[in-house]
């Protein structure tokens, strides 16, 4: 599931977020890979729409996304230990 607040995109992993990105035609340089939020930003109403046209895109509010976001980095962290 990809995840907006209008600002931002999110997914359920990294690898969904950015396969997701690529299809909407957000380069990978634009990633904000921050610890605490891994994200895309959406600077555009352009892109916005470009997004929401998209299946399986829900808007959540701020705070939600945050929280999409940190599941996010842990699912990512579990899948790195399940290879191990």
């Amino acid at each position: 599931m990809i995840y907006t607040d209008r600002s931002h995109l999110v997914a359920d992993t990294t690898k969904e977020l950015h396969e997701f990105a690529e299809k909407v035609g957000l380069k990978r340089k634009w990633f904000q890979d921050h610890e605490d939020h891994p994200h895309y930003d959406i600077t555009t109403r352009r892109m916005f729409n470009k997004i929401m046209a998209e299946e399986n895109v829900k808007i959540v509010n701020s705070q939600a996304l945050l929280v999409c976001s940190q599941f996010m980095k842990i699912q990512d962290l579990t899948g790195k230990m399940n290879d191990l």
